[in-house]
């Protein structure tokens, strides 16, 4: 049976690509474009797939989200208050809306409970799928988020000084 495969998704800090690397067959972190090498920094149970820590920055707030794009829920959404409209505007009867509004909620709440899980990385953004979700890793925190923009602001307003 061939082992399942996990991907890191990340962007190179030197040139800006946008790299995916499949972690199952090595952890070579080095960049096809501008050859920058990362070191990885895996921890004792990358062998079971489970992820303790970012490999590429080393920080260890690491967090829980479904793996959807955000732009196809939001226009999911458009499409079903754009159709109940449309069915308002033409019946002039709550029924068919409503039902149109209900029947696109329980689809969502339906395709919810197939869309894999990913883990990804407050401080780098890098993204891990396939992987076994770590019990520790919690769900998406604005608090934590908003701690790390304001710590790369910091680090960026001192680079822009040359401290």
């Amino acid at each position: 049976m061939e082992p399942a495969s996990f991907h890191l998704k990340y962007v190179c800090r030197e040139c800006g690509k946008v790299l995916l690397k499949d972690l199952s067959q090595t952890l070579d972190l080095k960049c096809e474009n501008c050859s920058n090498e990362l070191e990885a920094h895996p921890g004792d149970r990358l062998g079971e797939q489970i992820i303790e820590h970012c490999l590429v920055c080393g920080g260890d707030d690491l967090y829980v989200r479904k793996d959807f794009k955000q732009m196809a829920g939001a226009f999911v959404v458009t499409a079903a208050v754009v159709i109940a409209t449309v069915a308002y505007y033409y019946t002039e009867y709550m029924l068919w809306p409503i039902l149109v509004l209900v029947l696109s909620a329980m689809a969502d709440a339906v395709l919810y409970q197939f869309i894999p899980d990913l883990t990804a990385c407050y401080k780098c953004k890098a993204e891990y799928r396939g992987m076994k979700l770590n019990p520790e890793h919690s769900n998406y925190s604005h608090y934590t988020a908003e701690r790390y923009r304001a710590l790369a602001r910091q680090e960026a307003e001192a680079a822009a000084k040359g401290v």
